[in-house]
């Protein structure tokens, strides 16, 4: 407990130092202040004057030979109305936390962060005013021990504005329910239809070896993709119009006449690829029917706890008094009944912010997903676009920034990725022959980092989509980008090493899929599953990347130190490079939050099952088993809570 108690302290002391340099930073004056737990960093100079230095003029040396390279993060904030500047000041802090700690701990493979200054440059862009960043050096010692130091300036990619209060509760509402019939309509679907939904559903499976029919090998997953790509050709059109799944067995036989040793290998992995999609797709459908059961059922009790609240009032006889008063319309309002408890229900969740959460958050989601260019809706999707284009260009420009590393959270990832898709549509009208160069130096991200990204959940929900016209699909596909384009790819070969941080208790999070090219399956991002809880904690799990020592020791490596980039992936003579070396995931998986979980889904089912027979007169016993499964689920779900509140995160900083 003392050792928690110390962590807090020395948190709140970091945070306490780096939002007072970025005070003292735009109040301006020539002010100074001492680092008290890191004197090793000196003294903070701030002012007008240094605002406005070029990174051009400081020395890359202080009396000893740092070898020094630059590097600049471009982060995308999550959902919600963040304010400027704070979600990349949580970024720093972490890191700084993390690094600093380690440090005294005696770790040498860590530096520590130095000289963190607010700062402002001119825009390299003209639809951006001038630009703010936070400018820190990392001075560490590299592999062989010498000193080296990495420049680093973090800029923030603010779309919050653009999204503010576009929507309502009541719209957000009914856009998530009527989500719950997704999987009804996929499920059905041809096999031909939503090809990059059932392509995710194959390289997830690639990436499970344990679940490979006997004998399989990477090459027949390759074999099978290309398979189903031309299945949706115009020469396999006309041969089997339908497109259903026998109809593409039939093609495949076709495709592999004269192959009859690998033929029943590709007919088993695609029966295993089938059976795992309807598998998917049940447990879609399962799991949203369970979530809009408990909105149901925690909707239906709050409305009878406010029934019950009205009649407890219309028994102080409140009504003759407020009638006497001429108070007749709010007296009709406290009248018991179903019509007046409603409201009631709506006045209370909007008093604890409840209906603020599913406009801020949940509206931001509705706005970006929103695809129909004819909608009122799709011009903040092109608006957010627009700025995360304009910061990412004017860092690309900047002659002295020799890396990039990208970091996005939350919504925040799907708006970096389209963000980084749009920069290469942006070079390959431009300079089609070799767009990762110019006029965007695209080959200067090494790293695109993602943490609780809801990228495949969007793309199963709202870029799924169904049509009859052949070259549509093949336009939408090759316009929209996968992992095939820059800067994710070059040459056909890895370039920038996508990492995505996911936990099974974030419900927004999951390992990502859809983004892996039809053609060339080996480019994949490479998911690593961490568990910032013990327990599945939704609010404080999506949030806790920030605080975990395994992400923040990742991204101090990414950032400051280049590893795991592919360009230093090993590679013997005569063979092809070895870029599975360089990967982090998959990382490692907890049973304690699955365990939660399992018991999180059955609880409204009990809770159904418990009502049912409360309503229907069933006998005591009837009543106290179902009860008392509801009791049990309850008091095993709230200890673990409280015991995960009480020990904090798995892996804290």
């Amino acid at each position: 407990m003392l050792h928690r108690w110390g962590q807090f302290l020395h948190t709140v002391r970091s945070r306490r130092r780096l939002w007072f340099r970025l005070n003292l930073r735009w109040t301006g004056g020539m002010t100074s202040i001492a680092d008290a737990d890191a004197p090793s960093r000196g003294v903070v100079g701030v002012g007008p004057e240094a605002a406005g230095a070029a990174d051009e003029g400081e020395p890359a040396t202080d009396g000893d030979s740092r070898a020094t390279q630059r590097v600049s993060v471009v982060y995308f904030h999550g959902m919600g109305s963040q304010r400027r500047h704070e979600e990349i000041s949580r970024l720093i802090d972490s890191l700084d936390i993390r690094s600093s700690g380690q440090y005294r701990s005696g770790n040498t493979d860590y530096g520590r962060l130095a000289g963190i200054h607010a700062r402002i440059e001119p825009s390299r862009n003209a639809e951006l005013d001038d630009v703010t960043y936070i400018r820190a050096n990392f001075n560490y010692r590299d592999a062989t021990g010498i000193p080296a130091r990495t420049v680093c300036k973090f800029y923030e990619v603010y779309w919050a504005p653009v999204m503010a209060e576009h929507s309502s509760a009541h719209t957000v509402l009914v856009w998530m329910f009527s989500q719950v019939l997704r999987p009804f309509r996929t499920l059905p679907a041809p096999w031909r239809d939503r090809q990059r939904l059932r392509r995710s559903s194959l390289i997830e499976l690639r990436d499970h070896a344990e679940r490979w029919p006997a004998e399989c090998t990477e090459e027949d997953f390759d074999l099978l993709l290309l398979a189903y790509d031309d299945f949706e050709g115009w020469t396999a059109r006309r041969g089997y119009p339908k497109g259903r799944y026998r109809d593409f067995k039939d093609f495949l036989a076709s495709k592999c006449a004269g192959e009859a040793d690998r033929l029943p290998r590709l007919n088993f992995l695609c029966d295993s690829w089938r059976s795992g999609y309807r598998l998917s797709e049940i447990r879609n459908a399962f799991l949203l029917a369970t979530l809009a059961l408990m909105l149901l059922l925690v909707g239906a009790m709050a409305i009878g706890l406010g029934f019950m609240l009205l009649q407890v009032l219309s028994g102080w006889d409140l009504d003759r008094w407020l009638r006497g008063l001429g108070l007749s319309a709010v007296a009709d309002r406290l009248e018991p009944s179903v019509a007046n408890a409603v409201p009631l229900v709506i006045g209370a969740a909007g008093l604890f912010k409840l209906t603020s959460f599913l406009t801020a958050y949940l509206g931001d989601v509705e706005l970006w997903t929103t695809y129909e260019e004819t909608n009122e809706k799709h011009k903040k999707r092109k608006e957010v676009l627009k700025r995360g284009f304009a910061v990412l260009s004017h860092v690309l420009m900047d002659d002295n920034c020799e890396r990039v590393v990208v970091v996005g959270h939350s919504l925040g990832t799907a708006v970096a990725q389209d963000t980084l898709l749009e920069a290469a549509r942006h070079n390959t009208a431009r300079n089609p022959a070799v767009p990762i160069s110019e006029p965007l130096p695209l080959e200067k991200i090494r790293h695109v980092v993602t943490m609780a990204s809801p990228i495949d959940k969007i793309q199963y929900f709202f870029e799924s989509y169904a049509s009859a016209h052949h070259r549509y699909k093949r336009v939408v596909e090759e316009l929209r980008g996968d992992l095939g384009k820059p800067p994710f790819a070059k040459n056909r070969k890895p370039h920038a090493h996508w990492i995505n941080y996911w936990d099974t208790g974030d419900i927004i999070s999951g390992p990502l899929h859809s983004p892996s090219n039809r053609a060339m399956p080996h480019l994949r991002v490479d998911n690593v599953h961490v568990s910032n809880f013990t327990f599945p904690d939704p609010g404080a799990s999506h949030s806790a990347y920030f605080y975990n020592g395994r992400v923040m020791d990742d991204l101090c490596g990414f950032i400051f130190k280049n590893t795991h980039n592919f360009a230093d992936a090993p590679r013997e003579q005569g063979k092809p490079y070895q870029y599975d070396a360089v990967r982090v995931g998959p990382g490692a998986f907890a049973s304690g939050p699955r365990g939660f979980l399992f018991l999180m889904i059955v609880f409204p089912y009990a809770l159904l099952a418990a009502l049912a027979v409360t309503a229907t007169g069933g006998g005591p016993a009837a009543m106290g088993a179902t009860w008392g499964l509801v009791g049990a689920i309850s008091l095993v779900v709230a200890a673990g809570f409280i015991s995960s509140k009480i020990n904090g995160p798995s892996d804290p900083l």
